[in-house]
């Protein structure tokens, strides 16, 4: 019987160290969102998401809470264990292999306090960046409070 619980709490480690933190913890989208709160002051805010992470990866994907998970797969080139219906995701890989997911609640009325909204057009699912892809970031209001809106800067 001990052995067994070693081996789920040895396996639930493992899943946390690939995948980051559960679907829905919102670890990320709040560091983000820190990072950008310090940015704010006199001069407009430009962000690389590369600089704040703090694991290595190549290719980063933010997806709508519309994407399906074939959606997904067919976007990344590899399974999506992990998908959650009806949640925005963000996916990190390198060299082709997930590094680090977080699926994001959503409300589909209106963004919640301290969302960090992708500027992902209306006909797409998803968008993909690169390590140095720069952002510009907008403080906006929302019915919930605070969001952040970002768009890739050339």
């Amino acid at each position: 019987m001990r052995a067994k619980s070693s081996s789920i709490v040895a396996a639930s480690l493992l899943a946390f160290a690939l995948f980051g933190c559960s679907p829905g913890s919102r670890k990320l989208e709040s560091k983000i969102a820190r990072h950008i709160e310090k940015c704010f002051g006199t001069r407009p805010c430009t962000i690389v998401l590369g600089n704040i992470t703090s694991f290595d990866w190549d290719r980063f994907y933010a997806f709508k809470y519309t994407a399906s998970q074939s959606d997904r797969e067919k976007a990344m080139g590899v399974p999506d264990p992990h998908f959650k219906e009806l949640m925005r995701q963000i996916i990190f890989l390198k060299a082709g292999q997930i590094v680090y997911q977080e699926s994001e609640p959503t409300n589909v009325e209106h963004p919640i306090k301290n969302e960090v909204i992708f500027d992902i057009p209306d006909d797409s699912s998803f968008k993909v960046y690169s390590r140095n892809t720069r952002f510009a970031v907008s403080k906006q209001d929302g019915e919930d409070g605070k969001y952040y809106l970002l768009k890739q800067v050339p």
